[in-house]
């Protein structure tokens, strides 16, 4: 049995014949998907410090950590009031004289504005080949 294949994100990837496939589906507009998803993303960004708890508050050491990455989210063109922080790592480094611990800190937020409507694409009136 023969299958097809549909094909939407990085259309470059796909040849146009599969082995084992009776065709590949490319749809109208596929080759802007990526295109698209690059948009709509939203402005990251990530500290990377390693601390020692002996000699700073670990509550203080993370909360300037947070409001540094969510600083660093506004300076890359990020909306202040949807910056916030999506993941915390913390790892003790025994091999470190004290209570050190390398700590990542990755926040996110929505680009200054909001997102900007996706239009739609009008139709040339030419079809991609399937």
């Amino acid at each position: 049995m023969r299958r097809s294949w549909r094909w939407a994100a990085a259309p470059f990837l796909i040849p146009d014949a599969l082995k084992g496939a009776a065709r590949v589906i490319r749809p109208p507009h596929a080759g802007v998907a990526n295109a698209v998803g690059a948009a709509i993303a939203q402005v990251g960004a990530q500290v990377d410090h390693i601390i020692d708890y002996a000699k700073v508050a670990r509550a203080d050491a993370l909360q300037a950590m947070r409001d540094e990455a969510c600083g660093r989210v506004v300076a890359a063109g990020g909306d202040a009031a949807s910056a916030h922080v999506v993941e915390v790592d913390e790892v003790y480094l025994s091999y470190l004289p004290g209570r050190a611990a390398q700590v990542r800190v990755r926040a996110v937020g929505d680009l200054v504005g909001g997102r900007a409507p996706v239009a739609p694409i009008a139709e040339s009136g030419t079809r991609h080949a399937y």
